[in-house]
């Protein structure tokens, strides 16, 4: 059985009434295996002036968060090796 999967898109118009814009670029660290799909979320927030990290694995996150510190993280749940939901328990 193949798990669901969830999205939530935010728009440009919600994000102004959630929050002020930001004063300094935001920081995200983004855990996905499919390439394209982090390749497709980096792009679309760095033409927002969000810059971002790619990691495909939970070693490569956790190699991330020793180098360096971010504002938000973006984690897939269905990651090879240790899973999203196990990643969030830590």
């Amino acid at each position: 059985e193949t798990p669901q999967k969830h999205t939530l898109w935010i728009s440009a118009n919600q994000t102004d009434e959630i929050a002020p814009p930001l004063t300094s670029p935001a920081s995200i660290l983004i855990v996905e295996d499919d390439a394209e799909i982090g390749e497709f979320i980096s792009r679309y927030l760095a033409a927002h002036d969000i810059q971002t990290k790619v990691a495909s694995n939970a070693q490569e996150m956790d190699a991330a968060f020793s180098a360096g510190v971010y504002d938000l993280l973006i984690l897939d749940l269905n990651l090879p090796g240790e899973d999203g939901l196990s990643i969030c328990r830590r």
